[in-house]
C-alpha cells in the first residue's frame, strides 16, 4: 500500500498532481522505481515550460531581454551542473530561473508572432506538445536502447546543421535556411526519442537526477517550439505576400 502511494505522489518538491502519471508510463521493461523517476522528470518539465511561458510574458510586457538575460542563462547553466545533486531544492530553483530567462530571450520571437497572427503561437505550442508527447510515448513503449544506438548519428547531424547555419550567415540563401529549419525540426524530433530512452537507461543504472533529466527534455521542447513557430510564421508571411 505504501509503494502505491509513493507512485501516485512522486513529483517535484511542492508540486501536487491530481492524477496518477505513473499509470501512463507503465511499460513491460520499465520497473516501478524508474516509473516514479519519470513522473518526477515530466512533472519538473511541465513546471519548467510554465516558467518559460512566464518569462515570455515578462519580456512582452516590459522588454527585459538583452545581454544581461543571455549572460544569466550561461551563469545559471553553470550553477545547475555545479551544484551537488543532493541539493535538490536549490537545483530545482536554478532550473526554474533558467527557464524564465530562456523564455525572456524567446519573448521577441513570440511577440513578433503575436503581432503577425496570434493564432500561430497557440498552434505552435499545441503542435509542439503533441509532437513531443507522441515521440515520448514511442520511446517509452519501444524496446529499450532501440534509439540509443543512433546517438552518434544525431550528434553528427546537429554538427552538420551548425556548419550549414554558419555558412549561411555569409551566403544568405533561403534554400539553405529552409534546409536548416526543417532538418533541425526532424533532428530534434528524433532527439526526443534518444533523450527519453537515455533517461530511462540512466535511471535504471541508479541516476535519479530528475532536475538534469528534465532540463535535457526542456531543451528538446524549446527547440521544437522555436522551429515550428518559425515555420508557421514563414508560411503565413508567404500567404500574405502572395495575396498582396
Amino acid at each position: 500500500m505504501q509503494s502505491k502511494g509513493l507512485e501516485k505522489t512522486a513529483a517535484v518538491p511542492g508540486l501536487s498532481l491530481g492524477f496518477d502519471l505513473t499509470a501512463l508510463l507503465k511499460s513491460n521493461d520499465i520497473d516501478s522505481r524508474v516509473q516514479r523517476h519519470l513522473v518526477r522528470v515530466y512533472s519538473t518539465l511541465a513546471v519548467a515550460v510554465f516558467a518559460a511561458s512566464v518569462g515570455v510574458l515578462l519580456d512582452i510586457s516590459i522588454s527585459v531581454a538583452g545581454y544581461t538575460t543571455a549572460a544569466l542563462v550561461l551563469g545559471l547553466l553553470v550553477a545547475l551542473f555545479a551544484l551537488p545533486k543532493k541539493n535538490v531544492g536549490q537545483r530545482f530553483t536554478v532550473l526554474l530561473s533558467l527557464a524564465v530567462c530562456w523564455g525572456v530571450n524567446l519573448g521577441g520571437l513570440v511577440h513578433y508572432a503575436l503581432a503577425t497572427d496570434p493564432e500561430v503561437v497557440g498552434v505552435a505550442f499545441v503542435g509542439t506538445t503533441v509532437i513531443f508527447g507522441c515521440f515520448t510515448l514511442s520511446a517509452l513503449v519501444e524496446r529499450r536502447r532501440m534509439y540509443l544506438y543512433m546517438g552518434a548519428f544525431f550528434s553528427s547531424a546537429i554538427l552538420c546543421l551548425l556548419l550549414v547555419g554558419l555558412v549561411n550567415i555569409f551566403v544568405q540563401s533561403a534554400a539553405i535556411y529552409s534546409l536548416e529549419l526543417y532538418g533541425g525540426l526532424l533532428i530534434f524530433c528524433f532527439y526526443v526519442l534518444f533523450d527519453t530512452q537515455l533517461i530511462v537507461e540512466k535511471a535504471s543504472l541508479g541516476d535519479d537526477d530528475f532536475v538534469a533529466h528534465a532540463f535535457e527534455l526542456f531543451l528538446d521542447f524549446v527547440n521544437l517550439f522555436v522551429r515550428i513557430l518559425t515555420i508557421l510564421l514563414r508560411k503565413r508571411e508567404g500567404r500574405d505576400d502572395s495575396a498582396a
